[in-house]
């Protein structure tokens, strides 16, 4: 049989990785060769070198022949996806492949489209394509795909998923009797416990719905667990909706409005959401944070060095949430 065209194949991380001509599914081969084309299609259009392939599939203990079986691993997909698939000069591999076709690709494509609407109806709209493209993920993100970069990976996706439930969850606040998608709210903050922006959605929908008391006690929840998980204490933004919850703020009424707009971050307060575990970085975390408040009051300055993958920005942001009490007059990412 001869390979695909491989302007006809799609892609599939939100789960395992695989690829589809059409209705059907392409061997991809064993675990380590679709690692390698993780790395290539999730730095799609970027040159990976053969070291950085390497350090992302293995680690920092790669087999003497780790060099030998990323060449081999590349021409395999090339008989399988076509011959054009992926190409290779002096600098690495590069794979450029339209972001529609590799699913989470689409998904932070299509997420950053929604976000830049100006209307509340084209958002709605935005948001039933969302939960439509939402749908597809099948588990976790890279189902059983060894090394570093997938690993991050899955943390970076998992940061994702749970942007776009809050996309469409805001918009169905909106669109929606609160009571009937309470237990959707409900299941969402269940999977994101110390997600801020969740759980504020979920206040909100119990307020509408008439239960004032039960939206106040979310509240408190969300600030006994990010104590007992992060020792930390909720943000400015669910401390303000807090405060509207208890004096019955008309605004929160406002079904026209999206609730985030209501309160908005403060200017100079940029940090993306917490991720709710940073995998086995025990030990950095602890040589960072020694780093960043030593010295009492003053400002520390650390650096985060890592491979392409390697989770650095999941880890900076992380750590800027652990000391943002630190710095009351803004954190900029």
């Amino acid at each position: 049989m001869s390979a695909p065209k491989f302007d006809g194949v799609a892609f599939e991380v939100l789960g395992p990785v695989r690829a589809f001509h059409g209705s059907t599914e392409l061997a991809l081969g064993p675990v380590r060769q679709r690692a390698v084309l993780a790395v290539l299609l999730l730095r799609a259009g970027a040159t990976c070198s053969s070291a950085e392939i390497i350090a992302a599939v293995w680690g920092h203990r790669p087999p003497r022949t780790s060099l030998g079986l990323v060449r081999t691993y590349v021409s395999r997909l090339r008989r399988v996806l076509g011959k054009d698939s992926i190409t290779s000069g002096s600098a690495g591999y590069v794979m450029r492949v339209a972001p529609e076709t590799v699913d989470a690709l689409h998904l932070e494509q299509l997420l950053g489209r929604v976000r830049r609407m100006p209307d509340a109806a084209g958002r709605a709209d935005g948001a039933a394509e969302l939960h439509e493209a939402l749908s597809r993920w099948h588990g976790a993100a890279l189902d059983g795909i060894p090394g570093p970069f997938a690993q991050a990976q899955r943390t970076r996706l998992a940061a994702l998923r749970c942007a776009v439930l809050e996309e469409c969850l805001a918009a169905e606040l909106a669109s929606r009797v609160p009571v009937e998608a309470l237990p959707r709210f409900r299941a969402a903050v269940a999977e994101y416990p110390t997600h801020e922006g969740l759980v504020g959605l979920l206040m909100t929908a119990l307020y509408r719905s008439g239960r004032q008391a039960d939206a106040l006690t979310e509240f408190r929840q969300l600030r006994e667990r990010l104590f007992d998980r992060h020792g930390a204490a909720p943000g400015p933004e669910p401390t303000a909706l807090h405060d509207a919850v208890l004096r019955s703020d008309r605004r929160l009424a406002d079904v026209r409005r999206d609730v985030r707009t209501v309160f908005p971050e403060r200017a100079g307060h940029a940090l993306p959401g917490d991720l709710p575990l940073v995998v086995g970085r025990r030990e950095q975390i602890g040589l960072l944070l020694d780093g960043l408040t030593r010295g009492g009051g003053g400002a520390g300055v650390v650096a985060i060095d890592g491979v392409a993958g390697a989770g650095k920005s999941a880890l900076a942001v992380h750590l800027a949430h652990r000391v943002a009490e630190r710095y009351p007059d803004g954190q900029l990412f």
